[in-house]
């Protein structure tokens, strides 16, 4: 009995837990959407101009100079969006004190006017209304266009492959690059920087297309694959251009590498828009070696990117 008991107890608090958890449920408030307040206000800062302008087609016959306050609100409406909040109160202060000035002259200066309007008390509280809701809609634009760009940012910073070929991206190279020589150096070994580039990329892009231009890409890619072994590391810059690291391989044994690359690349088959052809393709290659020639990065890349711009194709 004492076991049933039991049993019927726990039954009893599960279901009281349960309640209490769908009746807070429906009891807390529902949250908004990200983006949601700002559509509001754009919303409100939209019907804001179409009344404005209504009101302008309605009295612009009474009151004439209603058109240079249109465009006096207009100007701090932009300077809102433009500027922020701030540059926009500061606006409207000064519409303010002008339209107040004028109201002024009028009354007491050259009396043309015994009494205050409503068209002028609804001018002077329609300056500072534009001024803050165009100010705040501006300011919540270049926050958001702010966390796009560090989202941008982030993303291309943590991309590191390069989506054609499915080699690392330049940034990637590098820092493998700059590991690898640091390796070099510290056990005395040799290594050498490779440079490997289709001649005439661009104009075979203008020709081709970009489809048949990746499809090519592609196979390069496989061929190298093909001839580098598990250590070496490669990555594509772009434009055409491939960059090889070849760990404990001096400048005389990368040559053997070239040679058997550009055996591999010479002709390849691929589909284009005008029909399936074999496209020769041509290719330069540019090298240098640590420590035999340089030490650092850059001037492992420049020394390879000037024999690669001297070399002779065909």
């Amino acid at each position: 009995m004492s076991v049933n008991a039991s049993l019927l107890t726990r039954r009893t608090r599960r279901k009281k837990s349960n309640k209490t958890s769908v009746t807070r449920s429906k009891n807390s408030p529902k949250q908004m959407a990200p983006g949601t307040g700002l559509y509001i206000r754009l919303m409100l800062q939209f019907l804001t101009l179409v009344l404005v302008f209504m009101y302008l087609s309605f009295t612009i016959s009474i009151y004439p100079l209603n058109y240079i306050w249109v465009i006096l609100f207009l100007m701090i409406t932009i300077i809102g969006f433009i500027r922020g909040l701030i540059t926009a109160l500061i606006s409207s202060m000064f519409a303010v004190f002008c339209y107040g000035s004028l109201i002024l002259y009028h009354l007491y200066i050259v009396p043309t006017i015994s009494t205050l309007e409503l068209n002028d008390v609804i001018w002077l509280l329609v300056f500072p209304l534009g001024a803050v809701t165009s100010g705040v809609n501006g300011q919540e634009i270049h926050r958001l266009l702010h966390e796009y760009h560090l989202y941008r940012q982030m993303v291309s910073e943590h991309v590191t492959i390069d989506a054609v070929t499915g080699f690392p991206n330049e940034r990637h190279f590098r820092r493998d690059l700059s590991m690898e020589i640091s390796r070099t150096l510290r056990y005395g070994h040799s290594m050498t920087v490779l440079l490997v580039e289709v001649a005439w990329f661009n104009e075979m892009l203008k020709d081709y297309g970009k489809e048949t231009t990746d499809t090519l890409l592609r196979e390069i890619s496989d061929k190298i694959q093909t001839v580098l072994r598990d250590e070496d590391k490669k990555a594509y810059l772009g434009h055409g251009r491939f960059a090889l690291i070849l760990p404990e391989t001096n400048m005389e044994r990368a040559e053997v590498v070239i040679e058997r690359l550009d055996e591999h690349i010479r002709t390849i088959t691929i589909e284009s828009t005008k029909g399936k052809k074999q496209i020769e393709v041509q290719i330069r290659y540019g090298y240098s070696g640590c420590p035999e020639k340089y030490t650092t990065a850059n001037e492992l890349l420049a020394d390879a990117d000037r024999m690669l711009e001297g070399y002779a194709t065909g």
